[in-house]
């Protein structure tokens, strides 16, 4: 029995995360095609509105990650920070939504992709997805994992049923519908899978506590996930709407590589925080980067395979055959996002979450303001607007590389050994390979992503290796994946 559950717990998890990400992927293509280039615009400024407020949650989420990362056995004392914790969620909805209408209705944002129209839905969908990432959070670290799985299926499977019936203006209405439908029954699963009685009696110091990790936890998280965001305000604004359209689409297609990747790091992330507090710093260094390894590799593997795939699939996409320079340079983004994996845990384990904040901050700001420069200024060619999105996540890795250098040896290195610890050469020699397709006539596209494959294989084969060997050490030992 108890094997069974561990089962349940792990690959049960993990299958039906890569079964809904095909299931994305196949939605991603029809939506393209079935909303067609103007509605799919209306489609991605609609979503870009609801990362914007999914990202001011705050961090209290992410905190009372933290919190039950560090005190998993202490029940009562999480049931009281979650308590708390869903106060603090419902002062930051009043304010949200207040905050929303007034945008909406009084600075008539969105004005030219029609957002009154969709309001109530958006409304609806990023207030109760506050809730769901609190709950979803906590059932995270107490490896109730089934439940997740099923709720971050509703939309994917909800989606592909539209897909099947609807098309244009109505295909739109009723994924928005679908989308605030399920977030509702969501809310409700989870709330019944709690593992233990939640405690709503106020605490001022319960509060304080939970802001207090919260807020650096925000303004990391926030500046973070803006640096991309902020990216794709200015080209929904300098751009038409078939164009954002064409940006969303590519990025979409380019971002699954991250969700696959991020399965496992949504499983592990609470179990690394957790190790990499009570380890020595010896020890963390050795699981920093043999989780790193695999990781990466298996992130850059996916690279590597959505090259090849996407000249293939947009064969059957009428209107969207010139966008592989597009694609290329949202899949260099995506990678270079994924990259830092391992380092922020690190970093918040050892209570360093207001240098992340700090840091965040700062590449945010030279994110926005060279992305700005090149969109507004010098009006590049679509492909190229998101480089300096790249640009600035090369940068983000290098100086928490850095940080976790300093923390964990305790001296300084040179800036060619950081590089290489924070972006592995063996990994980005074979991804400089293929940047020239950036600039020359696709026709000459395989040969170059031929070559780079090869050089990827060459350089890594013994980490492909023993990924292998771990993905069938995990399907025979689930506990593995406690660490």
């Amino acid at each position: 029995m108890t094997a069974v559950k561990k089962v349940n717990s792990s690959l049960v998890f993990l299958f039906s995360k890569y079964f809904v990400f095909g299931i994305q992927f196949l939605n991603a293509f029809l939506l393209a095609v079935k909303l067609g280039p103007h509605y799919f615009g209306i489609w991605a400024f609609i979503s870009l509105v609801l990362q914007y407020f999914d990202y001011f949650n705050l961090g209290i989420a992410n905190a009372v990650n933290v919190f039950c990362s560090f005190n998993k056995n202490r029940t009562q004392f999480i049931s009281y920070i979650v308590g708390n914790s869903v106060f603090l969620i419902a002062v930051l909805n009043i304010f949200a939504v207040c905050c929303y209408l007034f945008l909406v209705f009084a600075v008539h944002i969105g004005e030219k992709y029609e957002l009154e129209r969709f309001f109530l839905f958006t409304l609806v969908i990023f207030s109760s997805g506050y809730f769901i990432a609190l709950f979803s959070n906590v059932l995270r670290v107490y490896n109730q994992l089934i439940p997740i799985s099923l709720v971050q299926s509703f939309l994917p499977l909800g989606t592909l049923a539209s897909l099947l019936i609807f098309n244009g203006e109505h295909l739109l209405q009723s994924i928005l519908w679908f989308y605030a439908l399920s977030n509702m029954i969501a809310l409700l699963i989870l709330i019944l899978r709690m593992p233990f009685a939640m405690k709503f009696n106020l605490d001022i110091r319960l509060l304080k506590r939970v802001l207090g990790m919260a807020l650096p936890l925000f303004f990391y998280n926030a500046s973070f996930y803006f640096i991309f965001i902020s990216v794709r305000s200015l080209i929904s604004k300098y751009y038409s709407i078939e164009e954002f359209g064409f940006f969303t689409f590519t990025f979409s297609i380019a971002n699954i590589i991250v969700l696959v990747t991020d399965s496992l790091s949504f499983l592990i992330w609470p179990k690394l925080l957790n190790r990499f507090n009570v380890l020595s710093k010896e020890e963390s260094m050795k699981l920093l980067v043999r989780v790193r390894q695999a990781f990466l590799t298996f992130s850059h593997l996916g690279f590597y395979c959505s090259l090849i795939c996407y000249p293939i699939l947009i064969r059957f996409m009428p209107g969207y055959e010139g966008t592989y320079k597009s694609f290329l340079t949202a899949v260099i983004s995506v990678v270079l996002l994924a990259n830092s994996f391992g380092f922020q845990s690190l970093i918040i384990a050892k209570r360093g979450e207001r240098y992340l904040a700090i840091v965040s901050f700062v590449v945010l700001i030279m994110c926005f303001v060279l992305s700005l420069v090149l969109i507004s200024i010098f009006k590049i060619e679509l492909a190229y607007a998101i480089l300096g999105t790249a640009f600035s996540y090369f940068v983000f890795n290098i100086i928490l590389a850095n940080k976790v250098y300093l923390l964990l040896l305790g001296k300084s290195a040179s800036l060619l050994k950081i590089i290489d610890f924070g972006c592995s050469y063996r990994l980005y020699i074979p991804l400089l390979v293929v940047c020239p397709v950036l600039f020359i006539n696709e026709n000459s596209t395989p040969y170059y992503i031929a070559a780079s494959s090869l050089v990827f294989l060459s350089l890594n084969w013994r980490s492909i290796s023993n990924i292998i060997t771990l993905i069938m050490r995990i399907i025979k030992d689930p506990d593995f994946l406690k660490i």
